[in-house]
């Protein structure tokens, strides 16, 4: 039996081998945290010492010159975690470097966003970094994977990441998923939220509304009843459960009052069938003529009397004319 995929996929490490994982910069932080750093050591730093033990090369760049990717799918920062992460960056540097490509004279940020801002916030003059070397789309991908595999991201931030890796790399869902590294029916999962009103996205992001709330609202075919259903989420609190089954009961109101239209029209329908016979015999039995009676849409219809030669119109003529 094949193995399970792993949960966190497969990351940039695909697309760059041997740059660490980026996931493991909080775990990073943490450790640097218990080291017994001398008070001299534990002062802030203007400059981020390298990291010569982790066994990657790295160079010193100043923050100026590098420049934030504009395609980054990331959008949000915790400003309360920014802060942390600067304050263990003031006492023990950059852990993770980052990774940049060169562009003219300047760089483009590739990874990193996070410990950019907290380094700035920190006050570095400069951070270690990783040059790699790549044209806008490659490097557009590398980005892209880099941010989905971050636990940080809101769904909505994860969706846009899909959407655009899809996008960059001309993926379909099965081959993105493989690229990810997870299932296929959570990517579907995640792509499908793209399919809800704005204002529901807005309250996804700004984890009002959670992943499961997003799925159960997904069951609605009609964008009010979402956003009146999103509205209670938000003003109530209401659980996962217990939107499920207030979806299920609209649905099954839904289904029930399409049956019942459903009754309606084919009641509709043999009514007015049966005025149409009622109307064409008693017209035959007037004229003692073959006539035909057609209904049309919104109560229109045809009456089609019918001859078969000059003899059969003289002779229909006279009948009309005895009615007058």
């Amino acid at each position: 039996m094949a193995g399970k995929k792993p949960a966190l996929g497969k990351g940039i490490d695909a697309i760059l081998p041997g740059l660490p994982a980026d996931d493991s910069i909080d775990s990073l932080e943490k450790a640097a945290q218990e080291i017994n750093a001398s008070p001299a050591e534990a002062s802030a730093p203007q400059k981020s010492p390298p990291k010569k033990e982790m066994g990657v090369s790295e160079v010193e760049v100043d923050l100026n010159l590098i420049d934030i990717n504009p395609n980054n799918p990331r959008e949000d920062f915790d400003e309360e975690a920014l802060a942390e992460l600067a304050e263990s960056i003031q006492s023990y540097g950059v852990i993770q470097s980052l990774t940049v490509r060169r562009v003219g004279e300047r760089y483009e940020l590739v990874a990193g966003e996070r410990r950019l801002r907290a380094s700035k916030l920190a006050g570095l003059d400069t951070v270690p970094v990783h040059i790699v070397e790549g044209d806008d789309a490659k490097t557009r991908e590398m980005a892209l994977v880099e941010n989905i595999q971050r636990e940080d991201l809101n769904a909505i931030e994860i969706a846009l990441g899909f959407q655009d890796l899809m996008e960059v790399c001309h993926l379909s869902q099965e081959q993105l998923a493989d690229r990810v590294g997870k299932k296929r029916s959570t990517v579907t999962n995640y792509l499908r939220l793209m399919r809800l009103p704005i204002s529901i996205q807005a309250s996804i992001r700004s984890r009002k509304i959670s992943m499961g709330h997003a799925r159960a609202l997904l069951t609605l075919e009609d964008a009010s009843q979402q956003e009146a259903i999103a509205a209670q989420i938000v003003e109530h609190g209401l659980s996962v459960r217990a939107v499920e089954q207030l979806v299920k009961e609209l649905v099954a109101s839904r289904d029930e009052e399409g049956k019942q239209k459903e009754g309606v029209a084919k009641r509709t329908d043999q009514q007015v069938a049966d005025h149409v016979l009622a109307m064409q015999k008693e017209l035959n039995e007037l004229l003692g003529w073959g006539v035909q009676v057609k209904s049309g849409s919104n109560g229109s219809g045809r009456v089609v009397i019918s001859y078969r030669t000059e003899g059969e119109r003289r002779e229909l003529m006279e009948k009309l004319q005895r009615l007058k």
